[in-house]
């Protein structure tokens, strides 16, 4: 059974799900590690290291599919029409609620192509204290565009 785990602040790129069975009874060899709770919290963030890696080359990776889905919307508000009070035919680009997504989407694809080597350089860089580099891809990757 797979249960669909609620949006987490601010992104939605990317659905997160907890499988489960039900009476599927597996050998302890089957885990990953042991079960009891680890002492060691080093060990534990060295062990998932590669889970912020993974978070930044997800975003950054998905800058381009941003960028295709800006144009596509730009370009779709300015050619569908809709008549106004008066009679005449206006773009949907003139409402409000379609310029503002819009505008969002722009103002992120740039900040984001200005941040993106700034985090890179700094996530690669070992002087950076691991938890840095870690919340510094969070930041990155918690707000992707949401358009249309």
């Amino acid at each position: 059974m797979t249960t669909l785990i609620p949006p987490l602040g601010g992104g939605d790129s990317l659905d997160h799900a907890i499988t489960s069975f039900v009476n599927v009874h597996l050998p302890p060899s089957a885990l990953l590690g042991d079960i009891k709770t680890p002492t060691d919290h080093q060990h534990f963030f060295s062990v998932i290291s590669r889970v912020p890696i993974g978070t930044l080359s997800l975003s950054i990776g998905l800058l381009p599919a941003q960028k295709a889905r800006t144009v596509i919307y730009a370009q779709y508000s300015m050619r569908r029409m809709v008549t106004d009070p008066s009679g005449h035919k206006v773009p949907i680009m003139s409402f409000r609620t379609q310029q503002l997504p819009l505008l969002r989407s722009l103002a992120q694809i740039k900040v984001l192509e200005k941040m993106a080597p700034w985090v890179i350089e700094r996530f690669r860089n070992p002087t950076v204290d691991a938890r840095v580099a870690c919340h510094m891809t969070t930041c990155r990757s918690s707000e992707p565009a949401t358009v249309c």
